[in-house]
């Protein structure tokens, strides 16, 4: 294998990790999300700076707690669909450029397989 093919295994290797790593903080947001629905409106702050561990959060003007949650739910899922696309055309490249053989382009196809598999798992329900 050549010395670009390994460098670019572990930069893709590194963008899924990073990909999963930001969906498990998101869906630690939607579980506080739903536990801040059940909680009186004077505490949610608290509970939001006790999850976040940053005492002294500043909401901007008129944002509820639960808006800056949703808000960076939001924020999470943009950054995963960026680094998801970036991770797609590059294994997309490796697979349809002629500069690797094919034994190094298998790598490329278990990218493209995590990323579909990321993307069709079932998606968890604020409601529940």
């Amino acid at each position: 294998m050549s010395s670009l093919g390994l460098a670019s295994i572990l930069m893709l290797v590194a963008g899924a990790c990073i990909v999963f790593a930001i969906d498990w903080q998101k869906r630690r947001r939607i579980t506080l999300l739903r536990q801040l629905e059940k909680l009186p409106e004077p505490e949610r702050l608290s509970a939001v700076e006790h999850e976040r561990g940053a005492p002294g959060i500043r909401l901007p003007a008129g944002q509820t707690p639960s808006q800056y949650v949703t808000l960076q739910i939001r924020r999470r899922e943009i950054i995963q669909i960026g680094l998801s696309l970036v991770l797609l055309l590059a294994s997309l490249f490796v697979i349809l450029s002629k500069l690797y053989e094919p034994g190094e382009k298998h790598w490329a196809y278990g990218i493209i397989g995590t990323l579909i598999g990321f993307w069709l798992k079932p998606v968890p329900s604020r409601s529940s």
